[in-house]
């Protein structure tokens, strides 16, 4: 079996770390081609935070930039960029009419409706995941900093392919499971990813201190409150990724800590327009998406 994954970020490796190690050949794309040159020379570097050794994995890895795109012998693409880049992958995948299974690893939502129009031949697939995982700085790869679980499921069509990469993921020790009903499973995620991240960005906090500081969790329950308008999920469960990722810092905090654009628009964006159509008011989300806009505007005026 062979599958690409396209964008080298800390999902992107880690799924390709995992499909390796259980045996699946994968043609890692890369936004950069320096990137590509240092993985085909020394290989996919994953650290377990269980474990001390570093495993490199180089057998049946192929690296290369995304302009080198090709869909010869592929089983199953995986596309993990960020929302930012979504419109320029969907744009390469559908020259080339991709027919095989694609499955969504992004944050937000919305994405899958722009897949249905760009890729006319492919089932697609939705996926949440809510394993760790951080880039290294030491080697070119990425940090297993949690245990969770990879779950996907059919947007459009149906694929034994995915079934079958799944169940090897799983064999290898990767969790991951196909599931039926993925667009709640999405929105879910993207509730809690709309509690955590805009909040641990501005305060520029890692997300335990949401639980630990009396004053921060009170602004994450009233925030939690409101996102309830639109979908419903439960305050136990905000809790519960919290108390799993407590040490670590959210994508969003991490991006506006480097002045790099985040996905704002397809978290607490999605979430407004939801609010717009079911003619709801949401103005602590409103307040949060446009506190992350004004500082991704702010950037120029420090430079």
């Amino acid at each position: 079996m062979k599958v690409a994954v396209i964008g080298a970020g800390a999902v992107g490796m880690l799924l390709s770390a995992f499909a390796l190690k259980a045996g699946i050949k994968v043609s890692l794309f890369t936004k950069r081609e320096e990137q590509s040159i240092r993985l085909n020379h020394s290989g996919l570097t994953l650290i377990q935070s269980n474990q001390d050794n570093p495993e490199t994995l180089s057998r049946g890895l192929s690296a290369q930039p995304i302009s080198s795109w090709t869909t010869e012998g592929l089983d199953a693409v995986i596309v993990s960029v960020k929302q930012l880049h979504l419109d320029e992958v969907l744009g390469i995948l559908s020259k080339k009419r991709i027919k095989v299974p694609v499955i969504f690893a992004l944050n937000g939502m919305g994405h899958m409706e722009k897949a249905q129009v760009s890729l006319k031949d492919a089932p697609l697939y939705g996926s949440v995941l809510t394993h760790g995982a951080k880039r290294s700085t030491d080697y070119e790869g990425v940090i297993h900093t949690g245990k969770g679980t990879w779950k996907a499921g059919s947007w459009r069509g149906e694929s034994e392919t995915v079934e079958f990469l799944m169940k090897k993921l799983q064999e290898a020790g990767f969790f991951s499971s196909c599931e039926e009903n993925i667009e709640k499973l999405m929105e879910e995620k993207l509730a809690v990813n709309a509690v955590i991240n805009p909040l641990t960005a501005l305060y520029q906090v890692k997300n335990g201190a949401l639980l630990d500081n009396p004053l921060f969790k009170e602004n994450a329950r009233a925030v939690f409150k409101e996102i309830t308008k639109v979908i419903p999920f439960k305050w136990e469960t905000v809790e519960r990724v919290i108390v799993n990722t407590r040490k670590n810092h959210s994508s969003m905090h991490e991006d506006i800590r480097l002045g790099r654009e985040t996905e704002v628009d397809a978290i607490t964006g999605y979430l407004l327009s939801l609010a717009e159509k079911r003619q709801v008011t949401m103005p602590l989300v409103s307040f949060l998406h446009h506190s992350i806009k004004g500082v991704e505007r702010s950037y120029d005026d420090d430079r």
